[in-house]
């Protein structure tokens, strides 16, 4: 599942995952539930509207849901083979 396809219940589900591993460190950690919330279904709009536009445009999209540091690098590599 990517960040564009989250629903009502899902962001619950990421509710919890903040609250348990998010550090001082971490941008969300002082924020409310409401706050992360709110946040968690903006970005998911923003998410769907990124994606949708790559497809329309025949753009590479590259979901960082998870393994996020593998595609990353992947995605780093390809560039610099392309160079």
């Amino acid at each position: 599942m990517d960040s564009g396809e989250y629903n009502e219940c899902d962001y619950g589900m990421v509710i919890d995952i903040l609250k348990i591993y998010d550090t001082p460190n971490d941008y969300t950690y002082f924020h409310s539930d409401e706050d992360n919330y709110r946040d968690c279904m903006e970005i998911a709009v923003l998410s769907k509207m990124i994606k949708g536009q790559c497809i329309s445009y025949d753009i590479p999209y590259y979901e960082t849901a998870y393994n996020r540091e593998t595609l990353l690098r992947d995605f780093v590599s390809k560039l610099i083979r392309e160079v």
